[in-house]
């Protein structure tokens, strides 16, 4: 990545498409449940588990509320309950498709972070801007790892 490269600032809001899906799975597991051979008591106990997971995901707040990528390969990830993580990009195993982009970061104190972005989470310029940079540097650094291997 250039070092003179834009600041890219995302603030991912909500996604309805993420809700929708989510909703419409949890709907679907508690109909397969009771359409299962399963005794009454059993088919309750899952169907109460399900409905708490999809009150649990409800309730849940998002991980990350800013990502921010300036100059190099460095990120700074802010948390929604207020931790601050730099960390580098996992281009290996971050994808992007036309509809959701899935980062996944290693973080600078150890461990990783997978930050999922579908399209409707951020304005279309700035989803736009973030596949676009994306692509560029999966594609310097597989130029660089080719390098590597050639030497």
């Amino acid at each position: 990545m250039r070092k003179d490269a834009p600041l890219l600032l995302l603030r991912p809001a909500p996604s309805k498409i993420m809700i929708f899906c989510m909703g419409l799975m949890h709907v679907l597991a508690l109909m397969a449940v009771w359409c299962a051979d399963l005794t009454w008591s059993q088919a309750a106990l899952v169907a109460l588990a399900v409905l708490a997971h999809g009150w649990r995901w409800c309730r849940a707040r998002p991980r990350v509320s800013e990502l921010q990528w300036g100059a190099g390969d460095v990120w700074r990830l802010s948390g929604a309950d207020g931790p601050v993580w730099r960390a580098r990009l996992d281009v290996g195993a971050s994808r992007s498709w036309a509809g959701w982009v899935f980062l996944s970061f290693r973080l600078e104190g150890g461990g990783r972070l997978r930050v999922l972005l579908p399209r409707d989470s951020l304005s279309e310029d700035d989803f736009r801007r973030l596949r676009v940079r994306l692509r560029l540097t999966a594609g310097q650094v597989a130029g660089r790892e080719a390098e590597r291997g050639s030497d």
